[in-house]
């Protein structure tokens, strides 16, 4: 029966997102109901939370697209957007609770990527703006493309945070934290990538704040 159990638990857990119901997981060395995964419900709520901080993406995809065509626009961006979150939200339900030791390594694992060289160039590049054809299949396409590259960038910097919140016994509290702390580096401008604490240094001026690069002048290129 324990065998049956086993082999049924990836099907178990998939139901389990896809309901949006929270299933409890043995801890070693703890009871049954030590710790929780969080359901489609937590993972969709944090999503919509997240929303706020692609005001000025959709603000410019607005308006670069035609009138009849902005909410088809802002459909294919947002749901490519949400493309990589979701595959993230599916792995953080089927994966195993983690030991205690494996808890801590990937804390210490997090805290290195929020600090690394590599996450601020990330960052650096969701202040890029492409370029979005006004008409047709190009369009979308062009706005999938845009919401599919956001939503990569955004997995990279805040997903190992948001994973590790799922991991934890009060996982709502610990997600809504990582997406202030993402509206806070996303209000900040561009900066030199380096080792440095995230949030360190002077705060941005109000006219800094979320400054989005002009596209590239094909006439320079």
């Amino acid at each position: 029966m324990a065998l049956s159990d086993a082999r049924h638990a990836p099907v178990a857990a998939i139901v389990a997102l896809c309901s949006g119901t929270e299933i409890a997981w043995p801890v070693p060395g703890a009871g049954a109901a030590a710790g929780h995964r969080p359901g489609a419900l937590a993972w969709l709520i944090m999503l919509l939370a997240m929303a706020p901080l692609l005001r000025i993406e959709v603000g410019l995809l607005w308006a670069a697209a035609l009138p009849r065509r902005r909410l088809t626009a802002v459909a294919a961006f947002a749901g490519a957007y949400a493309a990589p979150w979701l595959a993230l939200g599916f792995a953080a339900l089927a994966a195993p609770a983690p030991a205690p030791v494996a808890l801590a390594a990937g804390g210490a694992l997090v805290v290195a990527w929020s600090c690394a060289p590599l996450r601020q160039h990330c960052l650096n590049a969701c202040h890029a703006r492409p370029s979005v054809r006004a008409f047709g299949p190009a369009m979308l396409a062009d706005a999938g493309r845009w919401g599919l590259r956001t939503g990569a960038l955004c997995t990279a910097l805040c997903g190992p945070a948001m994973f590790l919140a799922t991991r934890l016994p009060y996982h709502l509290p610990a997600m809504a934290a990582v997406v202030l702390l993402a509206a806070a580096e996303r209000r900040r401008p561009p900066r030199p990538p380096a080792w440095r604490l995230p949030l360190t240094g002077r705060p941005p001026l109000p006219w800094e704040a979320r400054i989005i690069s002009p596209p590239p002048n094909p006439a320079q290129t």
